[in-house]
């Protein structure tokens, strides 16, 4: 998934990315939280945002500390943000999470997140890291994620395996086109791989290859 990321745009490579989904529960959270984990591990200076302020998901994927300052915060002093992320110990990704105050918010979240405030936040992110993902709700539960795309290089939709409505999906990505959202692709979550290679042309598909061939590099 990084690297179609990376290849969407050669020449200039999306360095913000914003994660979403059309309905809950799609598993984009932590496609999102092991996409930054992985360019954090490749040596990219990384740090994920938690821009669900209704329902933050990411203290539920990554056990961390949510008493102290986080995104709130960081919008009155970006500036500053590096001193008020949270930092995952094995990998040293950067987290900018909802405290537990903060939570639970469904009067202004979109305000909060079309202000000047929270984009001179983007902003500052973009320039002190490398790659930025910013996790945001599912398209056509609230508007947020179609006010975040406006600020992102990419978007990345999570689509849940063959459970998805194949209308929803359709709708959420017709939204997000009409706001000229710049989405770089489409991702398959919780795959099935015993039932999905029944839809391979030889009856085996990609799973089955890459299991065969999983020691290569290694001997």
């Amino acid at each position: 998934l990084r690297t179609s990321i990376l290849f969407s745009n050669i020449d200039n490579p999306p360095r913000v990315v914003m994660m979403t989904s059309s309905v809950p529960r799609e598993g984009k959270s932590t496609t999102g939280v092991l996409l930054a984990l992985t360019s954090q591990q490749m040596g990219r200076k990384t740090i994920i945002v938690d821009c669900d302020l209704r329902l933050p998901a990411i203290p539920t994927l990554i056990e961390v500390d949510t008493s102290g300052p986080g995104l709130m915060a960081a919008l009155d002093a970006p500036d500053t943000v590096e001193d008020l992320v949270t930092v995952e110990p094995l990998s040293g990704l950067h987290m900018l999470t909802i405290r537990r105050r903060d939570s639970g918010q469904t009067q202004n979240a979109a305000d909060i997140l079309s202000s000047q405030k929270f984009r001179s936040l983007v902003e500052t992110l973009r320039a002190r890291y490398d790659f930025v993902v910013l996790d945001t709700p599912p398209t056509l539960v609230v508007s947020d994620a179609r006010v975040v795309a406006g600020l992102v290089d990419g978007v990345v939709f999570s689509v849940k395996w063959d459970i998805t409505p194949r209308g929803a999906a359709s709708e959420a990505i017709k939204q997000l086109r009409s706001i000229g959202a710049p989405i770089v692709g489409t991702v398959m979550t919780m795959v099935n791989e015993t039932r999905a290679a029944k839809y391979a042309y030889d009856g085996y598909g990609y799973g089955y290859y890459g299991g065969q061939y999983k020691d290569y590099y290694v001997e």
